[in-house]
């Protein structure tokens, strides 16, 4: 969720009410504007920054973990390191655990991102999947797409055909047929647009990124000279 689709959320557009300056959107999360984000409401004790009057802020209980405005998003966990914060936080940008044991990241937008077709060719053929019907080649940027067709004893049938043969306790079942498709994500090419879970930037309390989400401000006023990587308190 970026700046204009919050403020979208809260001028209930294409929504059946009028704007609000409080929306609840989950359990003791909320999104609100029309307050003073002074260093205080963000819950970051001796700062003096005030934020701009058109910010729109993400609460979570009484933390404001997420500041957005037209022009970059900050986070702050509020000295809440759980697993909780950092899901809210996911409304607005990728937080994950690194793989090193390096704490928090913060795992932004990036172009030409391998398909998550490419990884699931083989998966087609195991568990729930094994015995389905595959017609044509398969080729990078492809998909299984289901024809809505069932095999059964050598001839087609329509799902639509409702028989009493498709059980699952029916060795002799009928097989579904599936054949390979553009992927409805990549639109064939094999690459997409998305959140690169695999080179995240060390999280601190007060880090800036810009508000199409794709890289961290150049300016960070509330960067620390030197900072420990933060760990999830009750485990990840």
């Amino acid at each position: 969720m970026n700046y204009k689709e919050a403020r979208d959320l809260l001028d209930g557009k294409g929504k059946k009410r009028g704007p609000r300056d409080s929306l609840k959107i989950a359990r003791n999360t909320y999104l609100e504007r029309g307050r003073e984000f002074s260093c205080y409401s963000h819950g970051a004790m001796g700062r003096t920054e005030d934020y701009p009057k058109n910010a729109i802020g993400l609460r979570f209980h009484n933390t404001y973990v997420a500041i957005l405005t037209p022009h970059w998003t900050e986070l702050y966990s509020g000295g809440w390191y759980t697993m909780t914060t950092a899901d809210r936080m996911r409304y607005v940008v990728g937080i994950s655990s690194s793989k090193g044991g390096g704490g928090w990241q913060v795992d932004l937008i990036r172009d030409g991102l391998p398909c998550h077709c490419l990884e699931r060719q083989n998966d087609w053929t195991k568990g729930e999947h094994a015995g389905i019907v595959i017609e044509g080649e398969y080729r990078p940027g492809l998909d299984l797409k289901w024809t809505n067709e069932y095999l059964y004893q050598g001839r087609r049938y329509l799902n639509e055909n409702p028989t009493p043969y498709v059980t699952t306790d029916d060795p002799d079942r009928a097989k579904p047929i599936y054949t390979w498709a553009p992927c409805s994500v990549c639109k064939g090419t094999g690459r997409r647009t998305g959140i690169d879970w695999a080179n995240g930037h060390p999280y601190f309390d007060g880090i800036r990124i810009s508000a199409d989400r794709r890289r961290l401000m150049r300016q960070q006023p509330h960067k620390p000279r030197s900072y420990a990587p933060v760990y999830t308190h009750s485990g990840w």
